[in-house]
């Protein structure tokens, strides 16, 4: 007889809640299925682990040619073996705003975006942050050889791409803190900002990889690493990915994204371990295009997953320390999922 183990667990719980509510069960018009989860989070172990047939299709927004794009590629390609917990499969955007706009819209459950964007989605949708999935993979970088450190970008002028508004809010903050007069100017997209500092029409730019590695050659270098400025500045790692799910779809599969979180972990580490398996599955699954300049790029990357505690003093340093710039308090605590045992 086929026995649905994540059934039993989740009824399990359901009574258990029942139980704590007692006579003060609220009517069903009263119930808002969009409310921040309460209750027990049960901790997932290989005993409870979906059988074939359970398995939930999870599909997750990403942006290709993207940091976090390689960092889920072992999602999809362990998806394919069958060796994941849970079914994956990636909806490819070209843009933060295009994936932004379809996450707000119900077109994904799941999306990956940077925490400026992730932050402008919370305003339109109730979501929770689930994990950090990068940290700091931003570099400033100069077609020559004038810039040794931080303060050699006095008075100089640094250029962005107006698709990835987190390297302008970064940089502004670090100019702050250090009390720098950066001129930050904004090409309209990342193709343009690479293409220009390529042919040397702009000679500085902030590129996080592996865009950085797209456009690496003799004359253009990576003059500053951004990870240790942004650290000694603000005392924290810089979130530079964040993973967004829907709300009520979690309350749904409360089980199964904790499935998918393990999950997520382990496509991280093996990212980070096994750069050149990584680029190739990325570029089977059409996630990048270039497989030698990613794999250069990996170690450069920032894989990584944070959650719970480290995800909220990352990710509140972040919106703290550039609040100011945005002219936006941090989130309220409801914006960050923490497991309840």
């Amino acid at each position: 007889m086929f026995v649905n183990k994540k059934f039993i667990l989740t009824y399990s719980l359901a009574v258990l809640s029942l139980f704590a509510v007692g006579c003060n069960k609220p009517k069903q018009d009263e119930i808002n299925p969009n409310i921040a989860i309460t209750g027990e989070t049960p901790i997932v172990n290989d005993d409870i682990a979906p059988s074939d047939k359970e398995k939930l299709n999870i599909e997750i927004g990403i942006i290709k040619n993207s940091a976090s794009a390689l960092g889920a590629t072992s999602l999809f390609k362990n998806s394919e073996d069958n060796s994941s917990y849970e079914n994956y499969s990636p909806v490819i955007f070209n843009t933060n705003e295009e994936l932004k706009n379809a996450f707000i819209n119900g077109e994904v459950n799941v999306a990956i975006l940077p925490p400026d964007v992730a932050y402008e989605a919370y305003n339109n949708k109730d979501c929770y942050i689930l994990a950090v999935t990068n940290g700091c993979n931003y570099y400033i970088a100069e077609n020559g050889n004038t810039i040794q450190n931080i303060s050699d970008l006095a008075n100089k002028t640094v250029y962005t791409s107006k698709e990835d508004s987190l390297s302008k809010t970064m940089l502004s903050a670090i100019s702050n803190y250090n009390n720098l007069n950066i001129n930050i100017l904004e090409i309209d997209t990342t193709s343009n900002l690479l293409s220009q500092i390529k042919n040397g029409t702009i000679t500085t730019a902030i590129i996080p990889e592996p865009y950085l590695s797209y456009v690496a050659n003799e004359s253009i270098r990576s003059a500053i690493d951004l990870y240790d400025i942004w650290n000694d500045s603000f005392g924290a790692d810089l979130p530079t990915s964040c993973l967004l799910i829907e709300k009520f779809y979690l309350s749904n599969n409360i089980i199964d994204i904790q499935f998918f979180l393990k999950d997520y972990s382990a496509s991280a580490s093996i990212a980070r371990r096994n750069a050149e398996e990584t680029a190739k599955n990325a570029n089977k699954f059409a996630l990048i295009d270039n497989v030698s300049a990613s794999k250069s790029a990996i170690p450069g990357c920032g894989f990584t997953f944070k959650t719970e505690d480290e995800l909220y003093k990352m990710l509140n340093t972040y919106y703290t320390a550039t609040k100011e710039i945005t002219n936006q308090n941090p989130p309220d605590d409801n914006f960050y999922y923490k497991n309840q045992h």
